[in-house]
């Protein structure tokens, strides 16, 4: 879009101003003038070489389309004009001093010349000492980011923050002190950057966020201070509960403490994960000194992704409950355990007692649809076989894992054969995870075939949280969710499966006219407090 002539005008005044504020003056472009005046005396070839560049440069930092539609939003456009400055103003000094023999006079001259370019030095790192002259707020970083990094420092000298996108390229540079939950870098100038935390910076930016996500998510990723705009919505309520405290505001923005995130003593984080695109299982369960349950780990393309949780809890697994043989559950475990099995510590795993009479009835009533999603099976039950921490368990069983009790409903029985298909789903662990107030039940793959033997086993028992089974595509009778009266539902499927025409739309459609909280892949990872 072409500039008109008077906001040409106004930009040429901007650029001028800026120059003038980098160079403390024009000082500097005098002297780089008199420079290729040198040069074209001296070495009169280089003026290509040298010369040209700089000049074309300097030209084009002048150039008010330019600098309206690039430089102006750079934060990097003082390097444009450091580095062929720098170029000439060196190269002019070499040039100089290499026609000088006599050292009585290189020497002096050199020194000299060293001296005028330090006194007559840019602003970029001048300092208000001796001649320096100081150079107020260089990167031009607006009044509102210097006030909220002032209050984010106040809040702790070391903090870890997320902000609203705003902010989130100049208070870097505004107090290099400050951290990012998102990064330094958060607009990809280096790296690459969790989704998670760019979600995080999404949220705070939002007018009206999902406070239980944002608070939640910050808690357990080592978040101390959650900005957001003065104008978002902030259930205050939730942010209280995950240890954060409205601790102010600060221009345009509000900013929420918490000098200690993560769960407490009596806390257990659960969160979902993703990824958003085809069926998948993964589960994490974390307390307050770091300890780590997994829940399945999902299929093969989240290997990294399970790599980077398990480092992230130093390599040390509390307890890894496997619920079923499918590889869109366990597909990863496997990899992990096959090529990082000698980095992990793994206190137990949890798995029923899968005999080579199950693996070949699995494989023979298998749907052809079907059968590849268990070539992993054999593979993963003989690598465990070989294991000392395994706990084979039974419907009925019950454990303290983490100072959770785990309560196991259904594994393999007469029922998953009865049926005479889809064992491999049926024959799924569904069990429970209770605390001292609330408990999650995880239903896992099993279909509608078996449910009248988990409704036995379940009884009267109700639950806080409940994963849908079957991914909430052909899922238990409604009427049981409805009594057990959850206060959340976690649906482990994908956007197209949710939506209209999908195959988990009817249940996902009821549960939402139902009014129930539901937890999908649309907005993973999706975290719950169980006390």
């Amino acid at each position: 879009m072409l500039l008109s002539l008077s906001e040409m005008k106004d930009i040429m005044r901007e650029i001028l101003s800026s120059v003038s504020e980098y160079e403390g003056g024009f000082i500097r472009l005098i002297v780089m003038g008199i420079c290729v005046l040198v040069i074209a005396v001296l070495n009169r070839k280089d003026i290509a070489r040298v010369c040209a560049p700089v000049v074309l440069n300097v030209l084009l930092l002048f150039a008010p389309h330019l600098y309206k539609y690039i430089y102006a939003d750079s934060s990097y456009k003082r390097f444009l004009w450091l580095l062929p400055e720098a170029i000439l103003l060196v190269y002019t000094a070499v040039l100089v001093l290499s026609r000088i023999r006599k050292n009585a006079v290189k020497i002096p001259l050199a020194a000299l010349m060293a001296g005028l370019l330090v006194v007559t030095g840019t602003n970029i790192y001048s300092q208000e000492a001796g001649l320096y002259k100081r150079a107020e707020n260089l990167v031009q970083v607006d009044q509102e980011t210097l006030d909220l990094a002032e209050a984010i420092v106040s809040l702790d000298p070391e903090p870890n923050c997320v902000v609203p996108r705003q902010a989130v390229e100049m208070i870097r540079v505004a107090d290099p002190s400050i951290v990012q939950a998102a990064g330094r870098n958060y607009f990809g100038f280096m790296g690459n950057i969790s989704t998670v935390y760019m979600k995080l910076v999404d949220s705070v930016s939002s007018p009206d966020p999902d406070s239980e996500y944002l608070f939640s998510v910050a808690s357990s990723s080592g978040v101390k201070v959650v900005v957001t705009m003065d104008y978002t919505v902030i259930d205050e309520e939730v942010s209280s509960r995950y240890g954060y405290a409205y601790s102010g505001t600060s221009g345009c923005y509000r900013l929420y403490y918490n000098p200690a995130p993560g769960p407490e003593g009596d806390e257990w984080y659960v969160t979902q994960y993703g990824p958003n695109w085809g069926q998948n299982y993964l589960y994490t369960v974390e307390d307050a000194d770091n300890n780590l349950i997994i829940i399945d780990g999902g299929h093969y393309g989240n290997l990294r992704h399970l790599e980077r949780i398990i480092r992230d809890h130093d390599y040390h697994v509390t307890a890894w409950i496997i619920t079923t043989l499918n590889d869109h559950h366990i597909g990863s475990v496997y990899d992990v355990l096959r090529e990082d099995g000698d980095l992990i510590t793994i206190d137990n795993i949890y798995i029923q007692d899968y005999t080579d009479g199950m693996l070949d009835t699995i494989y023979a009533h298998q749907e052809e649809w079907e059968s590849s999603r268990i070539a992993v099976a054999d593979d993963l039950v003989g690598l465990i076989r070989g294991m000392d921490n395994v706990v084979y368990v039974n419907a009925g069983d019950d454990y303290d894992v983490m100072g959770l009790n785990m309560h196991v409903y259904h594994t393999w029985d007469p029922c998953v054969e009865e049926v005479g298909s889809r064992e491999v789903s049926n024959s799924s662990l569904v069990f429970s995870l209770s605390g001292h107030e609330d408990s999650i039940l995880f239903t896992s793959y099993t279909t509608p075939g078996v449910q009248e033997d988990v409704f036995e086993a379940v009884g009267d028992a109700q639950f806080d949280y409940i994963t849908v089974n079957d991914h909430g595509e052909w899922v238990y009778d409604y009427s049981w969710y409805d009594s057990m009266n959850p206060s959340g539902l976690f649906i482990d499927d994908d956007a197209d499966q949710i939506a209209p025409g999908g195959r988990a739309a009817a249940f996902y459609s009821y549960t939402l006219d139902m009014g129930y909280n539901v937890y999908t892949f649309a907005t993973v990872p999706n975290r719950i407090i169980i006390r």
